[in-house]
């Protein structure tokens, strides 16, 4: 792959990816009222109570369905809830993408197969899924710059079964929601005066370390089947 003429592989790739998560973090605390936005909603998640867990998963899948960026809705969790976020945010993001899947295998597949026809991408994906099943399914869930809103209903028209997937998404987006959540925990942290907890910090840094590691795997193994199929 190139870019402006010049020749990136997986390794720049995954690296660029983690600069422009700082660098869009940065420019956001620096540019946006991120500290007013910050507490307007931990107050809002705060004077629901109880609730405040049911009204949060009831957005995340309904998000989920709608494509809404996960990313987005794990660092809010953070924000609200801390590192009782990652939890959740596993909980939520795995049933909005069981339904994402069941809505596309059994009520859009024609859909959503239209939708993916003139991507060859999806396409060497998704002969990749039918020869080698949930461990292309789980690559795909460790690498953050995969849409997650948009795989749930590209998994649903492949052969993968819906247990494997549910699994294996459970399981794969482990370690982007370990940084996006510890982002958003870290965000609020800051803007209300707290001290950072070191925990926070170590699993900042195995997450980034395992979506590094993820996304060069990913992009590899695209690439391969991309030539094979040329």
């Amino acid at each position: 792959m190139t870019i402006a003429g010049i020749p990136i592989d997986a390794r720049h790739l995954a690296w660029l990816a983690l600069a422009a998560i700082v660098t869009v973090t940065i420019a956001a605390w620096s540019l946006l009222p991120v500290e007013d936005w910050i507490f307007d909603f931990t107050r809002w998640i705060e004077s629901l109570g109880a609730w405040a867990f049911v009204a949060f998963g009831v957005l995340y899948v309904v998000g989920t369905l709608l494509l809404a960026p996960g990313s987005v809705m794990s660092i809010a969790a953070g924000v609200a809830f801390g590192l009782w976020g990652v939890p959740l945010v596993l909980l939520f993001a795995t049933t909005g993408a069981a339904a994402a899947f069941l809505v596309a295998r059994f009520v859009a597949r024609d859909t959503v197969e239209q939708a993916l026809e003139g991507h060859p991408n999806f396409k060497a994906v998704g002969k990749a899924i039918d020869e080698e099943g949930w461990k292309v399914v789980g690559l795909l869930r460790l690498s953050p710059p995969v849409p997650f809103a948009v795989t749930n209903y590209f998994f649903g028209v492949t052969n993968v079964g819906f247990v494997p997937f549910v699994i294996t998404t459970l399981l794969g987006i482990v370690p982007a929601t370990l940084v996006y959540v510890n982002l958003g925990a870290m965000g609020h942290a800051a803007g209300t005066g707290q001290g950072n907890h070191a925990l926070r910090w170590i699993l900042l840094g195995v997450g980034l370390i395992a979506t590094i590691v993820a996304g060069m795997l990913v992009t590899r193994k695209a690439k391969e089947k991309l030539r094979a199929d040329a």
